[in-house]
């Protein structure tokens, strides 16, 4: 992927495509109530109403104009934002070369962490064994949160875990339409009888507001990053075992294995079948007690 990038004419061309309907209105704008007044005075006879119409042409102008210069001002002060933010991209993307195959992914918390800025697109891969993301080359629309956005370079021996937070559901707005008079004394006029009043519920919306998690190490702490949901799945691939669901799997498993020489019981997964069997031994009369204890504590004490 190139990223060479000509910062001033991509920025020429930005200013070009954002100014230009905004000088064409402005010129209609002085234009037209000119053409209004000059076509309109010679038929006005009363005195008084041509300098009404002359003073609300003036007026009309004047608006016009200072709108339209305010709006080409704050495109200036834009336009001098996404320099910044392609100049800046520009340095980052020296010597980077992005795959095709990266994944493109958003990091949704601003001011958090070493990601501080509004939410913004990344590209994402693995490289040797670090997790890089880098941002997506900003446009005139997306270049704002650019201010504070650097390529992030994430060991993944230093990744705690990584999660899902948020939930899915489908949402109704609104509440049934109220009942009414009318709704119940109206008469089907096929059969006869009153019509099933079925009040009207307003359609269900999808919500998804799932959000990848990454704990990640820096010295004592730990620095929580926000992604999108579909990073979840690129991480259970890349950093297998670091998915909070398995961790705490495995520590449940621990913790149970920690505390069968207190209980006494054998692994329910190991000794359970060869437990199992000793018992139905013992009561079919093919062992007794005693070796039903000397054998149970065999497997207690291999587990």
């Amino acid at each position: 992927m190139n990223t060479r990038i000509n910062v001033e004419q991509e920025v020429q061309i930005a200013r070009k495509h954002m100014q230009l309907p905004y000088i064409i209105v402005l010129v209609i704008g002085l234009l037209l109530p000119i053409c209004l007044w000059l076509f309109s005075f010679s038929k006005i006879e009363a005195e008084g109403m041509r300098d009404f119409v002359k003073y609300t042409m003036i007026v009309l102008a004047i608006v016009i104009t200072i709108a339209l210069c305010l709006k080409l001002f704050a495109i200036q002060k834009k336009v001098r934002v996404y320099r910044f933010a392609l100049t800046k991209y520009a340095n980052l993307a020296e010597g980077i070369l992005v795959p095709e195959t990266a994944f493109l992914t958003r990091c949704l918390i601003p001011d958090v962490g070493r990601f501080a800025f509004d939410t913004i697109q990344y590209n994402f891969w693995k490289e040797g064994s670090e997790l890089i993301f880098f941002p997506v080359r900003p446009n005139y629309f997306t270049a704002k949160p650019y201010k504070l956005v650097s390529s992030v370079r994430l060991d993944m021996q230093m990744v705690r875990s990584f999660y899902l937070i948020g939930e899915e559901f489908f949402e109704t707005k609104g509440v049934p339409a109220p009942l009414k008079k009318s709704d119940v004394q109206s008469i089907d006029p096929l059969t006869g009888q009153p019509k099933a009043f079925v009040p009207v519920i307003p359609a269900s919306t999808y919500q998804d507001t799932r959000a990848t998690i990454i704990a990640y190490a820096v010295g004592d702490q730990t620095v929580y990053l926000t992604f999108d949901v579909g990073l979840y799945d690129q991480l259970k691939t890349i950093l297998p075992g670091k998915s909070k669901d398995e961790l705490d799997a495995q520590a449940k498993q621990s913790l149970a294995d920690s505390l069968l020489p207190i209980t006494g019981l054998p692994k329910e997964n190991e000794a359970a079948p060869q437990l199992a069997l000793l018992e139905e031994q013992l009561r079919s009369g093919a062992i007794n007690q005693s070796e039903f204890d000397a054998q149970k504590q065999q497997l207690i004490d291999k587990g």
